[in-house]
């Protein structure tokens, strides 16, 4: 059950950070909730095939919250002076959770429940009124909730990546490390047919940012 938090509070705590996971379900694979797992592993992949910088994927926090950062994240709390490639990085891998819980459980985590300020549809629409407080959404290349979460039901119904999100392996190996690099992250995943080529092969032009002179 989330914190009786407000909408601000809980976008401020999960920025980058996505879905809770029960913290004792952490240290005991056996008993780790897969579907919500596997919708987390959903962040990691649209952060992988994107082609975003991604410096390291971390457990963090007693919530067991799953985020991919880039090697020079410059912290939740400089949130104003983010640049759009960090807010389309947050904003995709938020889409892309929700596509997985739909794909996974035929919801969309957070959609339904009565804690809707923790939704990853609010989450979403917190940092997209974010982004544009700070000059950035027009560089954002998924600035629509409906964009991003299409763009990232494609690239998780597609192969290798849905045969990873399929698998519990994976997502019980990350929340056991609590920390992994990306080659370690390529390592878990090879199994299932994901190699260096595929890093990066979602990567298109944003239309805003071609059309500037």
């Amino acid at each position: 059950m989330a914190d009786p938090e407000s909408s601000r509070a809980v976008g401020e705590r999960h920025v980058l950070g996505l879905s809770p996971i029960a913290q004792d379900a952490i240290p005991n694979p056996q008993h780790i909730n897969f579907p919500k797992c596997q919708v987390l592993s959903g962040h990691l992949f649209a952060a992988l095939q994107f082609g975003y910088d991604v410096g390291g994927v971390y457990l963090k926090g007693a919530g067991g919250n799953v985020q991919a950062l880039p090697a020079d994240y410059p912290g939740d709390e400089h949130l104003a002076s983010w640049s759009a490639a960090y807010f389309e990085m947050a904003m995709t891998q938020v889409a892309a959770g929700f596509a997985a819980g739909e794909l996974i459980t035929g919801q969309g985590l957070g959609d339904g429940h009565a804690d809707l300020d923790n939704s990853d549809r609010n989450l979403f629409a917190w940092m997209q009124d974010k982004a544009q407080l700070a000059g950035q959404l027009t560089g954002v290349r998924f600035a629509r909730f409906e964009d991003a979460v299409g763009a990232a039901t494609t690239l998780l119904r597609t192969s290798p990546w849905y045969e990873a999100l399929q698998e519990s392996a994976f997502p019980a190996v990350l929340l056991t490390q609590r920390e992994m690099t990306v080659g370690a992250c390529l390592d878990a995943l090879g199994p299932f047919g994901v190699t260096t080529a595929h890093i990066g092969r979602g990567r298109v032009p944003n239309p805003d940012q071609a059309a500037c002179p």
